[in-house]
């Protein structure tokens, strides 16, 4: 009987500074379609990939690893560490959430 490994995500986020860009190429190329036709809709595949980026990090707590990893346009890249490293390891549950006001 084969064990599976279980694998935990933790910490996934988009790339804040990466997803600002994205979303005003997005606007940009919506505009762009707009105006040039279908040579701007070659901006939106650019923005939607880095829209979708994220980081985060893996535990696989059958091998006892740990990977801070980063995924831009389905390639997805980082280290896997043995946990042994680390006196301990504490999984905080965080809500975050961002807004804008305006005066």
């Amino acid at each position: 009987m084969s064990q599976t490994t279980r694998k935990y995500v933790l910490g996934k986020e988009n790339l804040l500074g990466l997803s600002v860009i994205g979303w005003a190429l997005l606007i940009v190329s919506i505009g762009a379609i707009i105006n040039i036709g279908y040579l701007g809709a070659l901006l939106i595949i650019p923005a939607v990939l880095i829209i979708i980026s994220h980081s985060g990090v893996l535990l696989d707590t059958q091998e006892r690893l740990i990977k801070e990893y980063m995924h831009f346009a389905f390639i997805e890249w980082g280290k896997w560490e043995t946990v042994d490293i680390y006196d301990d390891i504490l999984v905080l549950s965080m809500l975050r959430s961002f807004g804008m006001e305006s005066r």
